[in-house]
């Protein structure tokens, strides 16, 4: 099994009460056993009657899963704002000069026609050039 890191407190308040209860009760469990199987002293572990293989790679991979789906939350909220001004930047370099707003104005609808630009994007900007 391999290591990883936890959630922190931040990424933790991503999660409802109910998710946040079961991670950490999880982690404890699961912490509580880790180290004794990294170091080969899992024999000498006082509560090592308690241990279960099967339920410790269990509650790694729960571990794992949610990590896994808030870091890509995290990520995809990322990747969306990096699009949205990318989109923006397009928008700008692709601009006819400023007084042909006729230019413009076809450049944004063929734009929108080519699905770069949203509806609700493509009014704000024609509305923007049209101020």
């Amino acid at each position: 099994m391999e290591n990883f890191y936890f959630l922190k407190k931040k990424e933790l308040s991503k999660l409802n009460a109910k998710e946040r209860r079961e991670y950490i009760s999880t982690q404890k469990r699961y912490s509580k056993f880790q180290i004794a199987i990294n170091t080969g002293m899992l024999k000498l572990h006082p509560d090592k009657s308690e241990f279960n293989p099967s339920g410790h790679r269990s509650d790694f991979h729960y571990l794992w899963e949610v990590y896994s789906r808030v870091k890509n939350k995290n990520n995809n909220l990322k990747i969306k704002e990096e699009e949205k001004v990318s989109r923006e930047e397009r928008i700008t370099a692709s601009e006819p000069s400023s007084s042909d707003l006729g230019g413009r104005l076809k450049k944004l609808r063929q734009m929108y026609k080519d699905g770069i630009l949203s509806k609700v994007e493509f009014e704000k900007a024609k509305n923007k050039l049209l101020k």
